[in-house]
């Protein structure tokens, strides 16, 4: 067994949960839902692995039963009837003065009216703002939380800048109302100095308020500082794995990282506190992946691919680097990748260099360091493109070297040497012959190895890759990297 694992817990920044839609360190709000689309994001729910598809995240509205669905125009309907029925809708809202239906009326304009009538969302959010500020003002709890996301957002103002000052004056007025969300987010103002000076204290302080109000996020939190020694607390891992556990029993889409936390520990173990369990290790990620919490997600399509703690299950691996990448973990975009460049008839997964090239870049993109090596060799083998790109090459060989990938200097040496001899003309015959190659690859589209949509080499001609091997042979290397039964040059 090992002491407290030595990793980092401060999650400066990023306290206010996962974010599905919402703004970042948020979860999504029903202001969210007059802008933003209804996409899967990075942490939205998702079903098991042996069925990856992403399901988008359920609205404000729709959970608590005021989509306005029954007010929406349909096929027979015309917008008359809706203007009429808003016009009736606002009418009785504003007689019955009732704060409830008021922060109803303000939840269908934004849900309902914006996304029909978007030339008149400026005048659809102003009016939701006013009946919100009205029902707030008569102490509507559940409107002073909306109230301050209004703030917290600025959706409703005029600029479009948000207010932390007043949002943090509305969730304090809320939790003085036992509302636990707004107790999580007044801790993370305090302890991230939004909206007010940073004050550790103060949000220890409203993180145990929220804790106690069984907020999964301020008990992940309280745990990790308990495990840590942060804001202000001693280092007392039996307390932090106790906020772990309650963050774990009442995990949510936007609160799942207890989950993951505590899978961890248990795969570790804590002298006389935490039990090594394996087995419950992999059943917590699996809690936290059906959540949507994509780091969990990599996790076990890693645990599945190499047969760490479970069988080995190709198919059941490549669903959840699927999965992550969908929703943009760069490791897990760079797992399909290696997946895609090799296939796997086993998983049902099919060999394609276009696709493998796809998701290589993307993970590049996304600033994952090693995609930088293995996309520059990509483009200089010519594996996903129409021909061999040198110039890409060595622009991606270079960014790996400046973060300190030591294997770019000896291919980017040799890009120049190329180029040299190509310039003074002493390339060698089997070189020019490549070259040649390359290039009516390029101008056919019937590039080496390139399977998908592409026609096959001639029969009998094997393409010739760099070092003397062949792509099928150069595949063949990758595969057995992917297996354990040899090292890859660029995984």
């Amino acid at each position: 067994m090992l002491a407290v694992p030595d990793r980092p817990s401060s999650r400066a920044g990023s306290h206010a949960g996962s974010s599905t839609g919402g703004g970042a360190g948020r979860p999504m709000s029903m202001y969210d839902t007059a802008s933003v689309s209804s996409s899967a994001g990075l942490n939205s729910p998702m079903t098991p692995a042996a069925n990856v598809a992403a399901l988008g995240p359920t609205s404000f509205g729709a959970a608590q039963g005021l989509s306005g669905e029954h007010l929406q125009p349909g096929h027979s309907a015309s917008l008359v009837d809706f203007s009429q029925t808003l016009a009736m809708y606002r009418e009785n809202a504003k007689k019955s003065g009732s704060p409830d239906l008021l922060l109803e009326f303000a939840r269908f304009l934004l849900q309902t009216a914006v996304p029909q009538f978007p030339e008149r969302a400026g005048e659809f959010k102003a009016e939701a703002f006013k009946m919100c500020k009205k029902a707030a003002a008569s102490g509507n709890v559940e409107a002073q939380f909306h109230l301050a996301e209004c703030y917290e957002t600025g959706v409703c103002s005029e600029k479009g800048k948000p207010d932390y000052a007043k949002a943090l004056n509305m969730y304090m007025q809320a939790t003085k109302h036992g509302h636990g969300e707004s107790a999580y987010r007044v801790a993370v103002y305090h302890e991230n100095g939004r909206g007010t000076s940073k004050s550790p204290p103060r949000a220890l302080q409203f993180y145990q308020k929220a804790g106690a109000l069984g907020h999964p996020g301020a008990c992940f939190r309280l745990g990790m500082a308990e495990l840590h020694g942060e804001l202000g607390l001693a280092v007392n891992p039996r307390n932090g794995v106790k906020w772990l556990k309650h963050a774990a029993a009442s995990a949510t889409p936007d609160h799942c990282e207890g989950l993951y936390e505590l899978a961890l520990l248990h795969e570790t173990g804590i002298d006389h506190v935490v039990f090594v369990d394996y087995e419950y290790s992999v059943k917590l990620l699996r809690e936290a992946a059906q959540l949507g919490h994509v780091t969990s997600m990599y996790r076990l399509g890693s645990y599945y691919e190499h047969g760490n703690h479970v069988a080995k299950s190709g198919a059941t691996s490549f669903g959840y680097f699927k999965a992550a990448a969908e929703r943009g973990h760069p490791d897990s975009m760079f797992g399909v990748a290696s997946w895609y460049l090799t296939g796997n008839r086993e998983a049902s997964v099919p060999q394609s260099d276009e696709l493998a090239f796809e998701w290589m870049k993307k993970a590049a993109e996304a600033g994952l360091i090693k995609a930088f090596f293995a996309l520059g060799y990509l483009y200089e083998e010519g594996i996903g493109v129409p021909a061999e790109d040198f110039q890409q090459a060595k622009l991606w060989y270079e960014r790996a070297l400046a973060k300190g990938d030591k294997r770019a200097a000896p291919k980017l040496a040799a890009i120049k040497a190329h180029e040299a001899r190509e310039a003074a003309g002493e390339m060698s015959a089997s070189e020019r012959r490549s070259r040649a190659r390359a290039k009516k690859r390029g101008a056919t589209g019937n590039a080496a190895g390139q399977r998908t949509g592409k026609s096959a080499p001639p029969a009998g001609v094997a393409p010739e890759g760099k070092n003397g091997r062949t792509a099928e042979e150069e595949r063949e290397r990758i595969r057995k990297a992917r297996t354990g039964e040899d090292a890859c040059t660029i995984m």
